[in-house]
């Protein structure tokens, strides 16, 4: 059985984007899933714009 790195994993790659993004964009990078450069880019950007706003609604709150 073969077993598979855990930033192989799409749902945890997710998640990791929106809630802990240096770890998320760490694990786009390294995911062997995601294939074409340009889209690790645009999912690293969404993460970041995501994590940006979380991080400005919490210190405006």
């Amino acid at each position: 059985m073969e077993k598979s790195e855990w930033y192989n994993n799409e749902i945890l790659v997710d998640l990791l984007l929106f809630l802990i993004f240096p770890i998320g964009l760490y694990a786009v990078y390294k995911t062997d899933k995601i294939k074409m450069n340009a889209t690790k880019i645009i999912y690293s950007c969404i993460g970041f714009i995501s994590y940006l706003t979380v991080i400005v609604t919490l210190m405006k709150g």
